[in-house]
């Protein structure tokens, strides 16, 4: 009789020290962190990781999700690399964005971005991570990935991804093809194999002044007239530091990138160097 009791000890032992999956981990430390369990959901985080988060780092930036769903991308040895798409109400990420937006506030936001408004600008990355949905809800996705140690697999690392592309890419309003410009700036590079050269504005003609502050990409004219050091220069004698002024017409625009900048190409027909770059000591 002792015998068998020590053989089911032994049994109920094993089954309780199995080695959890990484799936198993990753939908543990889910689960707790949705349910506000962030003493649970933090010892399953890297040594390493949990160093570099702040305490209650984790409270105030991660939205507890009414639905989520793992989908493994890779798994290679130690390394296992998941993505959690998860289904959330806009009360669930207000806190994360420090209560400066309400639910419908958000919501509106995310649908129809105000971008005037002066909140908008700081939490334009934040905002991008989150995509509304037909009922209400919101989506957001993150990519996971877990190390195996020791002591099992742990979080590593966990990044959202960009998906609202309303918020992260602005409706632009392209410069008239053929339009005349004058510009004066100063060149940060040249491109000799695709014919380009990159300036950073100064001044501006009006028809530019969306492009202010920011920079442009110039095509030279195959007859375009150059004059460097007071006398006639091809373009690619130009060098970056240079303080230039162009002249020509613009030749088109191109979509903005995330942060809203809009590099124009246009194309020069008279380039003059204003002054070179002192020389170093």
């Amino acid at each position: 009789m002792k015998k068998a009791w020590f053989l089911l000890a032994l049994v109920l032992l094993n089954g309780c020290g199995q080695t959890q999956t990484a799936k198993e981990t990753l939908q543990a430390f889910v689960q707790a962190a949705n349910a506000r369990d962030f003493a649970t959901a933090e010892a399953l985080l890297t040594p390493r990781l949990l160093r570099g988060i702040p305490p209650g780092a984790l409270d105030r930036s991660w939205p507890s999700a009414e639905e989520f769903t793992l989908t493994p991308i890779q798994e290679v040895g130690n390394t296992a690399i998941f993505q959690v798409d998860a289904i959330l109400r806009p009360e669930a990420v207000v806190p994360t964005l420090h209560f400066q937006f309400t639910a419908a506030e958000l919501q509106q936001f995310l649908t129809e971005p105000d971008r005037e408004d002066p909140r908008f600008r700081p939490f334009r990355s934040q905002l991008g991570f989150y995509e509304p949905l037909p009922d209400g809800r919101l989506r957001a996705a993150m990519e996971v990935t877990l190390y195996r140690q020791a002591q099992g697999w742990r979080v590593e690392l966990a990044r959202l991804q960009p998906l609202n592309t309303r918020v992260l890419y602005e409706p632009i309003q392209l410069a008239e093809e053929a339009q005349p410009f004058r510009l004066t700036g100063t060149v940060r590079l040249l491109n000799r194999e695709e014919g380009w050269i990159g300036v950073n504005l100064d001044e501006v003609s009006p028809n530019l002044q969306r492009y202010a502050g920011t920079w442009v990409s110039v095509v030279p004219a195959e007859d375009v007239q150059a004059i460097r050091l007071g006398r006639p220069a091809s373009w690619l004698e130009l060098r970056p530091g240079d303080e230039v002024e162009m002249e020509g017409k613009v030749r088109f625009a191109v979509n903005a990138d995330a942060e809203g900048r809009i590099p124009a190409a246009i194309r020069a027909e008279r380039i003059r160097v204003l002054q070179i770059p002192s020389p170093s000591p």
